[in-house]
């Protein structure tokens, strides 16, 4: 195996601990942006019109539950 794929095995590594290491919070955020922009994507396609839909932001919980109450 070359080096350019331990090199982009190893980023990926690094990526995705960096996104386990994120707040839950986070991720629901990053999860609403990237629904954004699929909505922004289905919209733009002319193949079909009816799928675009417009979906309000969804609200999460942002409190954090007690450890006991799992």
């Amino acid at each position: 195996m070359n080096a350019d794929m331990h090199r982009i095995w190893e980023g990926k590594r690094i990526f995705r601990s960096s996104l386990a290491a994120r707040p839950v919070t986070e991720k629901l955020a990053m999860l609403d942006a990237l629904r954004e922009m699929a909505c922004t994507i289905r919209k733009a396609s002319k193949r079909n019109p009816m799928i675009a839909k417009n979906e309000p932001p969804r609200e999460y919980m942002t409190e954090t539950r007690d450890e006991g109450s799992q």
